[in-house]
C-alpha cells in the first residue's frame, strides 16, 4: 500500500520507464516485418547485387598472357559496342519478346479467366496440368522439345509421311525463332496464368454481382470488370517475361547440340557465355553482362511505365 500510495504521489519516477517501454515495443513491432523480408535483400545482395559489383570491377582488366590482369579502363566496353554478335542477338531475343510474350499473356488471361468463372469441371487439376511445364527444368524442356521438333527423331514424321510430305526441319532456317517462342510460351504459361487466376480470386465478388444484376454477360463482366482490376497482375507477369526473354540462354545452348542453325550468338547470354568460357576473354563478357543488366532495368522500366500510363489513361477515359 505504501509503495501503490508512494507510486501515485510521484507519478514523475514511473512515466519515463513507462515511456521507454513503450518506444522498445514499438520498435520491436516495427522489427517484426524486416525479420520476414530481411533474407529477400540478404540473399539478393549476395546473389545479385555483389556479382553485378564483382563484374562491374573485372570489366575494367584484361587478362594478360602472364596470368595477371592489367588495368584498361572501359576498352572492353569500347570492344563490346564495336561487335555486331552482341547486338544482333540482342536484337533477335527483343522481337522474339515482342512477338511472343503479349501472345502467351493474352492466352494466360485467358485462360485464367476461364478457371475464375468455373466454366471447365475440375478446375484444380487443370490449374496443376497448367502449371506443370513450369515445374520442369529447363534442360528438360528444352531436350524433350528438341527431339520433337528434329526432323528423323520427331514423332511428326509419322504424320508427315502418311501425308506424302517430308517432315519441315522446325529447328532451322525461318522456324527457329518461332519454335524457340513455342517452347518459351509452353514453359511460362501456366506460371503467369497462375499469377493473373490468384489475383482474380481477389476480386471482390460484389462488383460481379453487381454487373450481374445490371444485365452483364459472363465474358462482358470477365472484360469490363474483373480484367481491368487485375492489370497490376498482368504487368507483373509481363515484366517477368520479358526479362526472362531477354536473359534466354538455357534453350537455345542446349538446342544447338541438335541443330547447325543456332550459332554462339544467336543470343546475348548465348554469347557471353562463349566468349568468358570458349574465347576465354572473361573480363569482356563481364562488360557485356553489366551492359545487359542496366538494358534489362531499363527495358523493365519503360514496359511498366508505359502499361501505367496506358491503364491510367484508360481509367481517365471511362472516368
Amino acid at each position: 500500500m505504501q509503495q501503490s500510495a508512494l507510486a501515485v504521489r510521484q507519478p514523475g519516477r514511473t512515466a519515463p520507464a513507462a515511456r521507454r517501454w513503450r518506444a522498445a515495443r514499438r520498435w520491436r513491432s516495427a522489427g517484426v516485418p524486416y525479420v520476414f523480408i530481411g533474407p529477400f535483400y540478404l540473399l539478393f545482395v549476395l546473389f545479385t547485387v555483389g556479382p553485378l559489383i564483382y563484374a562491374a570491377y573485372l570489366s575494367l582488366f584484361t587478362h594478360t598472357l602472364t596470368g595477371a590482369n592489367m588495368f584498361v579502363g572501359l576498352q572492353n566496353y569500347r570492344t563490346l559496342f564495336g561487335t555486331s554478335d552482341f547486338w544482333t542477338g540482342l536484337v533477335g531475343v527483343v522481337v522474339l519478346g515482342v512477338v511472343q510474350v503479349p501472345v502467351m499473356l493474352a492466352i494466360s488471361v485467358f485462360l485464367a479467366v476461364v478457371l475464375d468463372m468455373g466454366l471447365v469441371r475440375y478446375g484444380p487439376m487443370f490449374r496443376l496440368l497448367y502449371f506443370v511445364p513450369f515445374a520442369i527444368p529447363g534442360a528438360v524442356a528444352a531436350i524433350m522439345w528438341g527431339y520433337l521438333l528434329v526432323p528423323d527423331l520427331s514423332p511428326l514424321d509419322v504424320i508427315f509421311s502418311h501425308i506424302g510430305l517430308g517432315t519441315p526441319n522446325l529447328l532451322g532456317g525461318g522456324f527457329l525463332w518461332p519454335a524457340l517462342g513455342n517452347i518459351l510460351t509452353w514453359e511460362l504459361l501456366g506460371y503467369n496464368m497462375l499469377i493473373i487466376y490468384t489475383a482474380l480470386q481477389a476480386v471482390p465478388r460484389e462488383l460481379t454481382e453487381a454487373a450481374v444484376l445490371d444485365g452483364a454477360g459472363a465474358w462482358t463482366i470477365a472484360r469490363s470488370v474483373r480484367i481491368p482490376m487485375v492489370r497490376g497482375a498482368i504487368v507483373l507477369a509481363a515484366l517477368f517475361s520479358a526479362i526472362g526473354t531477354l536473359q534466354l540462354f538455357t534453350e537455345p545452348e542446349l538446342l544447338a547440340n541438335l541443330t547447325g542453325a543456332i550459332n554462339s550468338h544467336l543470343t546475348p547470354n548465348l554469347y557471353l557465355y562463349t566468349q568468358a568460357f570458349s574465347g576465354q576473354e572473361a573480363n569482356l563478357a563481364s562488360a557485356g553482362a553489366l551492359v545487359l543488366a542496366v538494358i534489362i532495368a531499363v527495358a523493365a522500366g519503360v514496359i511498366s511505365l508505359a502499361l501505367r500510363r496506358g491503364s491510367a489513361q484508360r481509367e481517365a477515359r471511362h472516368g
